[in-house]
């Protein structure tokens, strides 16, 4: 045994026994509760100082000479039982992965073999740890929808789950590049597509998990459900050719960034959102001008604009000089269409505008009978919303709490 018992006081001499009695009334309850035994874990190996004191059952006893303990698992949470001899004169440590209830009266942790626990737990994972959908020992339950509660939680050891809102999972969530013209040079082509906005998705890659076990000391508790990023706006197509100038899709925008949850401060990271689809190039006929690539749509990295193209073959003449590419998407909105500008007979297009937050990118204007105006690229769809600047009460993560004390 490694603990040897420290007796208590008593209230000798007879003559003065209601002094000596209220003097031990006052020492037993300081040190009720007592725990000074400092143990610290390396992964596999906890160690107890010696010189430490832990109060059981209305008993001290001192660890005599540094104590030792191999974990059974490495990566297992443990908490050190205090098991005391027949006598009552030692104890003894043992690892446990279950801590008990808080007990007011005794001022500690008391498992149901009436054994007490350290105010101390190893590193380690919690062992057999409870599921989202476990309903035993479950105290909050905030699960799917963003928020901020205020919990009043007695005072000992939780299991805390988190999960923030959903973004992107490698490419899915990224906004869709935009389609060029379908290729046909002749009259009455139809315009590239616009690229399809990215979805924020539920897969475990697109948010963020946090498990941990946690020791409060009774009060108020501070919960923060992250809500999903939103989804990202559709680019908007290139314009229809009325001859041979077809307009190039915009870029769809990215989803937005997952919102971080949290419990009491602790938080899980972030997921990022996607990116933003590039712009696609329109497509001229053999001696007109060609039509002009879409706005790439914007996130995190904003698509790029589509390129105006030349005509197969072409020399200076076979182009806009003045045409303009469409432009790249920003973090806060799709780009804008490209179109053919102050062209020599006098026709012109009017760009199409990208998407702002949670928009779609705008047609380009299509090209019309006699060349006054010329087919234009569409514009980029703009980002998803991030998961922060959406309203409580939209698709999110979860916070769920469960007690450690059975």
């Amino acid at each position: 045994m490694s603990l040897q018992q420290l007796p208590n006081p008593t209230n000798i001499p007879l003559g003065v026994t209601e002094s000596y009695q209220r003097q031990n009334t006052n020492l037993f309850a300081l040190q009720t509760g007592l725990d000074t035994t400092n143990p610290r874990d390396n992964g596999t190996l906890i160690t107890i100082p010696a010189g430490g004191i832990v109060e059981a059952n209305g008993v001290l006893y001192r660890v005599v000479s540094q104590q030792t303990i191999i974990k059974p698992n490495a990566n297992t949470a443990y908490w050190l039982e205090v098991e005391v001899s027949s006598n009552g004169q030692t104890a003894a440590f043992n690892p446990v992965t279950r801590p008990g209830e808080w007990d007011s009266n005794r001022n500690g942790c008391y498992r149901t073999n009436n054994r007490r626990t350290l105010n101390w737990c190893s590193l380690g994972s919690l062992q057999s740890a409870p599921a989202i959908g476990t309903a035993a020992d479950r105290i909050v339950n905030r699960n799917g929808a963003k928020g901020t509660w205020h919990y009043n939680l007695s005072k000992g050891w939780y299991f805390v789950n988190l999960q923030s809102g959903n973004g992107a999972a490698g490419t899915v969530g990224n906004g869709t590049n935009g389609n060029g013209a379908n290729g046909s040079w002749s009259a009455n082509t139809a315009g590239g597509a616009g690229g399809g906005g990215g979805v924020s998705q539920a897969a475990a890659a697109a948010r963020r998990t946090l498990q941990f076990i946690y020791f409060h000391e009774g009060g108020t508790v501070n919960i923060r459900v992250g809500a999903n990023g939103g989804n990202g706006g559709i680019g908007g197509r290139g314009g229809i050719s009325s001859t041979d100038r077809t307009g190039g899709g915009g870029g769809g925008g990215g989803c937005g960034n997952g919102e971080a949850s949290s419990f009491n401060g602790i938080a899980t990271d972030f997921p990022v959102g996607g990116n933003g689809g590039n712009g696609a190039g329109g497509r001229g006929g053999a001696t007109a001008r060609p039509g002009q690539g879409g706005g790439g749509g914007g996130v995190n990295r904003p698509g790029l604009g589509g390129l105006r193209w030349d005509v197969n073959g072409g020399g200076a003449n076979d182009h806009e000089p003045t045409a303009v590419n469409g432009t790249d998407g920003t973090a806060r909105n799709g780009g804008r269409g490209g179109a053919p500008l102050n062209t020599a007979g006098g026709g012109t297009s009017i760009r199409a505008l990208g998407g702002w937050v949670g928009e779609n990118g705008a047609n380009g204007a299509d090209q019309a009978t006699g060349g006054v105006v010329f087919a234009a690229g569409g514009g980029g769809g703009g980002p998803g919303m991030d998961g922060k600047d959406r309203p409580n009460g939209t698709a999110g993560g979860f916070c769920v709490v469960h007690s450690l004390a059975s």
